[in-house]
């Protein structure tokens, strides 16, 4: 900026009278005082000094009371000029002038003290500073200048009004602010005198400011092995970096948690979402510049909807055909609630699935219920069972919890079968079965004995666990008739009865000889035998033959005759006897097992 040279003008005045003063006069108007004139360094000062009257005077120019030689003198009659070229500091002083008359009065101008100025000059420019949110900003100025200049603060070309942030010191003046962000910009300082204006560097002022969120995440919903994503945002100066957190653990950018970000955002994508990632999440949004700059998100909820875990069967109460079956809920729900369980029973021996109802069922043919206690029904008594309980929602179902009971015994459901009766001495049969299919629990067997048609005095022959039985103190070829019942041991609960099998005893040699035999004298040389055949119970077996042994009273036994006749007569004419002769006679009934014993001889004639 050119700078304006500013003359200094004095003007003497100079009467006839003594009394008169000289007048120093100056054209530039730079007055500071009465008695201050200013000027700047560098340019002309030029003085006159005016005595009125228009006699001849001497003129003799003065500096702090000293005469002055220097600088150039112009004279004519009445007035005196003192012109000096590029005036410098140590042409300051305190001028006058003196003048003589010529009668040699001497009068004194009053004193002008001339003041050498100087331009405005900026000696300590305030600095660029980079400073955290809720520091001390101090930004500093320094210059020289004659006046003193005056300070003016601006921030991005515009003045800064607010003057209780500024102290001056000196030439100087301190900036003193608490940063926050909307003080990030272009500082710089003015110094002013009359002369002109001069201003300091530019100091670029950077805040770094705490971060503020403009978007915060959201709760979030997934299904487990879906994905998800939660967005965060936040400004600051410069922009902040981010870290995501699991309740108050950080989570590492990799493998099914991936964290991007764009445009001031960060995005925390989690892919096949599991049970582990339920919990609560927050990002952090840190400044970049100063990591002690940090805000934290609201606190998210991520709920990963799954299968809820498995039940625990707390009871099974059994009868002989049914379950009664109690469970916990799932101690993990799956962040959805229960839609219902299923029950399902398998038969440890047959391990398909058997489809078995339930009170309460929501479905036919199937135990699904929404409750957690079943009565399971129609099961087989005395049957192990596998129970399977699946917990399901809206997104899947649980691992089957798996259980095991067996249903309560109960009298057997059906007779024993093939039930064989076979002779196995005169005396003796043997009975054998099977077991029923529908045992029904532990089972031992009764063999009964029929002996009347009402089964009102059936004869109880065996009480055992084994399927056969041994039937002994019988009559020899007699017809028994037997039947079997199996009974549950636990509760003596008996069951139906088998079929009835008949059994003959095995034939043996006749325990009685015939009865009833009558001889009667046919002719001189015959007789006729007559006899009835033993007695049912000793018969032993089907007669098939009659021995009859004849022979002479007094003779050898060995010497008698025999005769041999079919088992269906009961009579026979004995030929070619001795005439006028007794005979002894006797009969023994035969079987296929041999002839049992003779009857008494009876004597003939």
């Amino acid at each position: 900026m050119l700078l304006k040279s500013f003359i200094c003008l004095m003007v003497l005045t100079f009467w006839a009278s003594t009394e008169a003063i000289p007048i120093i006069s100056e054209s530039s108007n730079l007055e500071l005082s009465m008695s201050e004139y200013l000027i700047l360094k560098g340019s002309t000062l030029d003085i006159t000094c005016q005595a009125p009257g228009f006699q001849p005077f001497n003129f003799t120019w003065c500096k702090n009371g000293d005469e002055y030689i220097g600088g150039t003198i112009e004279q004519n009659g009445t007035s005196s000029r003192l012109i000096i070229d590029s005036v410098k500091q140590s042409d300051a002083g305190s001028y006058s002038c003196k003048v003589t008359n010529s009668s040699g009065v001497t009068d004194n101008s009053s004193n002008v003290m001339v003041i050498i100025g100087t331009l405005p000059e900026v000696t300590e420019s305030p600095q660029s500073q980079n400073i955290s949110e809720f520091h001390q900003l101090i930004l500093r100025c320094n210059g020289t200048g004659i006046p003193l200049p005056s300070v003016t603060w601006f921030k991005d070309n515009i003045a800064i009004t607010n003057l209780s942030n500024i102290t001056s010191v000196g030439g100087g003046s301190i900036l003193n602010l608490t940063a926050f962000g909307n003080l990030t910009g272009n500082y710089y300082c003015q110094l002013n005198n009359v002369f002109n204006k001069a201003n300091s560097t530019i100091a670029s002022v950077v805040i770094y400011t705490l971060p503020n969120f403009s978007i915060q995440p959201d709760n979030g919903i997934v299904k487990i092995g879906g994905n998800i994503s939660f967005k965060c945002c936040a400004t600051s100066i410069p922009l902040p970096d981010y870290v995501w957190y699991k309740e108050d653990s950080k989570i590492l950018n990799g493998g099914s948690h991936i964290i991007t970000s764009d445009l001031g955002c960060s995005h925390l994508n989690i892919s096949n979402a599991k049970n582990k990632d339920n919990g609560t999440y927050h990002c952090e949004a840190l400044n970049s510049a100063d990591s002690a700059l940090s805000s934290r998100s609201t606190i998210i909820s991520l709920l990963v909807q799954a299968p809820p875990s498995q039940v625990s069967i707390t009871s099974v109460t059994t009868s002989p055909t049914t379950f009664t079956i109690a469970w916990t809920i799932p101690a993990f729900l799956g962040n959805l609630p229960v839609s219902n369980y299923t029950v399902e029973i398998f038969d440890q021996i047959n391990p398909n699935f058997m489809p078995h109802y339930c009170n309460e069922s929501l479905k036919s043919g199937q135990c699904i219920v929404n409750v957690t206690m079943v009565v399971i029904t129609n099961l087989i008594p005395a049957t192990n069972y596998n129970i399977s309980i699946v917990a399901s929602n809206l997104v899947g179902s649980s691992d089957a919890t798996m259980g095991a009971a067996t249903t309560d015994e109960s009298a057997p459901g059906d007779a024993p079968s093939n039930v064989v009766a076979v002779e196995y001495n005169t005396t003796k049969v043997e009975i054998t079965w099977s077991p029923p299919s529908q045992p029904n629990g532990i089972v031992a067997y009764l063999v009964y004995q029929v002996l009347s048609t009402n089964n009102t005095a059936d004869l109880l022959r065996y009480n055992g666990s084994n399927t056969s039985a041994v039937v002994t103190g019988l009559e020899e070829f007699q017809n028994y008739t037997f039947f079997v019942t199996a009974y549950n041991v636990k509760y003596n609960l008996e069951g139906p009865p088998s079929v009835k099998v008949t059994v003959q005893t095995a034939t043996t040699r006749p325990s009685e000889p015939p009865q009833d035999i009558v001889i009667t004298v046919y002719n001189s040389t015959s007789l006729n035998v007559r006899w009835n055949p033993p007695t049912i119970l000793h018969q032993n077996g089907i007669i098939t033959e009659y021995k009859l042994m004849y022979s002479t009273t007094g003779s050898e036994v060995s010497n008698a005759s025999t005769r041999v006749v079919d088992g269906s007569r009961h009579s026979v004419l004995l030929v070619g006897l001795e005439k006028n002769t007794e005979y002894n006679i006797t009969i023994s009934a035969g079987t296929s097992a041999g002839f049992g014993p003779y009857s008494n001889a009876v004597l003939a004639v």
